[in-house]
């Protein structure tokens, strides 16, 4: 048996898993979101467990659409967050799966209430946040750290972290562990039944696009702060039409405006540099139909030059409809196009960041810091014209790395593939053995509202204070009071045994009252009571 092997489930079975949702409001619309929502519907139609315990925030209307895409699977419940602790102490799961890096949280649940330790594993996004660092500070203060794994969508978003890790515990020393995060590399996917080529003519005929032009398209956020600069794009776009001026050019570019004038910026833009009639901002463009955007265009475009782009959703679902990509060669992107097989890289050059910036990043906030960053890393317009008009003027060599784009998608990309990798993680590390370690010390996630604040009070009720059930009282499980009670986690049927009790013997002590029940729950249901009128102190007259 292993160093720190737990005697819990088998690892050849499948495994009881916990998932963490973050996704609970729909209007909010980012990669990161769009990942999470496909990643539970691809788990819950390819995954092998015996169990999907999804806890999530917000309201039961809101959980109960998360939980419809995922259909009536009897192995998927969805609960509410704040049932997680009870849940961990009653039944931990095999594996706990973020949607995010930060394990800090489940870590601490673990190493209280868990009757068997269990690996965490995340998910890794952009991480130039000014609060990644305080994060992940707090996953390596627990002990228990160890057995966890980042799991990272590219080679390059995975260099970062751990070079933010080694900062980390170069400036905190023996605060924290000196063991740096386990990763693994696991890319994001895409369901390439749905992304595949379709009808061109088609599409284009019932969306105004011309069947002859060579239609380069872009699908993304507009905000240059949080997700591409596109001015550039349009400059290279206007030299690309003089550099071939008989091909019938036109640039396409889809995505919700989240810089609010960004589109009109754009259009205006592309007005003054002669190349308005050749360029279309649509915006609104549901989620369900951007792969039609795909099957219409021949190529592909997407310049991206921020921190937040770690890996790039939209270039492999261009490259399973079979369209070459034309990508800055930034971070991710590096990593899913092969250049000169399945589209071309644009060389990037970055600048240092300003230490002004950087030292009060806390203050600019996530966006005017992702937004100096990104106004200082530049794509050679050079090569990107080159390189599109070498696809512009080739079909042949569209077609060639189109077709070759579609093969590595579904190689790599689909689903399938990435569940799988996910399950066999998971198989390794329960077959790893989990750490028994536990964190002394500091714990963040813990504040003894008794110890700290009860001082707040004039007073509490003490085992000698006598209680009487104030006349008129009655006891109604279906009322308000039992809907409040439930919601402070006050026993309500323990409540109405008080009331019972003091209805056949007035004047009894707390200590009476209390008898075998638990002490606590007893002490809280009684001070329920008092505040609602329901009981009084037997006390002299005032």
């Amino acid at each position: 048996m292993p160093p720190h092997a737990d005697p819990g489930a088998d690892p050849a079975e499948e495994p009881a898993l916990a998932y963490l949702a973050t996704q609970v409001d729909p209007s909010i619309v980012t990669g990161a979101h769009v990942a999470e929502t496909e990643w539970l519907r691809a788990l819950v139609r390819h995954g092998q467990f015996r169990r999907l315990s999804i806890h999530a925030a917000g309201t039961a209307a809101q959980r109960a659409a998360l939980a419809a895409p995922l259909g009536a699977d009897p192995r998927v419940e969805v609960v509410a967050a704040r049932e997680l602790p009870a849940r961990v102490a009653e039944r931990a799961p095999d594996v706990f799966q973020l949607p995010y890096l930060f394990a800090s949280q489940i870590a601490y649940l673990r190493e209280r209430f868990a009757a068997h330790p269990f690996p965490i594993t995340g998910l890794v996004h952009a991480i130039a946040d000014a609060d990644t660092k305080p994060l992940l500070a707090r996953n390596l203060a627990f002990a228990s750290h160890d057995m966890d794994v980042a799991i990272c969508p590219s080679r390059h978003v995975r260099t970062a972290l751990l070079s933010i890790s080694e900062e980390i515990q170069v400036e905190q020393g023996a605060a924290v562990p000196r063991a740096l995060p386990r990763t693994a590399l696991i890319p994001l996917g895409i369901d390439t039944e749905r992304f595949r080529a379709g009808d061109s003519q088609a599409l284009r005929a019932a969306n105004g696009i011309a069947p002859d032009a060579i239609l380069l398209g872009y699908v993304g956020r507009l905000s240059p702060w949080t997700k591409a600069d596109l001015l550039p794009l349009l400059v290279a776009f206007q030299r690309l039409c003089a550099a071939v001026p008989a091909q019938p050019l036109m640039l396409l570019i889809v995505g919700e405006e989240q810089a609010e004038g960004y589109a009109a910026l754009l259009m205006a833009a592309a007005q003054s540099l002669g190349i308005a009639e050749r360029v279309a901002i649509w915006t609104g463009v549901p989620r369900g139909q951007v792969v039609d955007i795909y099957r219409m265009s021949d190529i592909f475009v997407s310049p991206a030059d921020n921190l937040q782009e770690t890996f790039g959703l939209t270039l492999i679902e261009a490259m399973a409809c079979g369209v070459p990509v034309v990508a800055s060669a930034w971070n991710g992107y590096r990593e899913i196009v092969e250049d000169g097989a399945t589209g071309f890289l644009v060389p990037t050059y970055a600048a240092a960041a300003d230490p002004a910036v950087v030292d009060a990043a806390l203050f600019h906030g996530y966006r005017t810091t992702a937004a100096h960053a990104a106004q200082t890393t530049a794509l050679d317009l050079r090569v990107l014209v080159d390189r599109l008009a070498s696809l512009v003027v080739a079909p042949d060599l569209r077609r060639r790395l189109g077709e070759r784009a579609a093969e590595v998608a579904r190689a790599r990309y689909d689903w399938k593939v990435v569940i799988a990798a996910h399950q066999e993680l998971w198989r390794e590390e329960r077959r790893r053995g989990a750490s028994r370690a536990r964190t002394t010390g500091y714990q963040p996630y813990r504040t003894d509202t008794t110890r700290h604040f009860r001082h707040y009070a004039s007073g509490s009720l003490d085992a000698e204070t006598r209680l009487r059930r104030q006349a008129g009282a009655e006891c109604l499980p279906a009322s308000v009071l039992g809907s409040l009670a439930r919601m402070a986690s006050v026993d309500w049927p323990l409540a109405c045994r008080l009331l019972d009790r003091l209805a056949r013997e007035p004047g009894a002590s707390v200590a009476a009252l209390q008898g075998a029940e638990a002490e606590i729950a007893t002490r809280r249901a009684m001070h329920f009571l008092l505040k609602h009128g329901l009981v009084e102190i037997d006390a002299p007259e005032i």
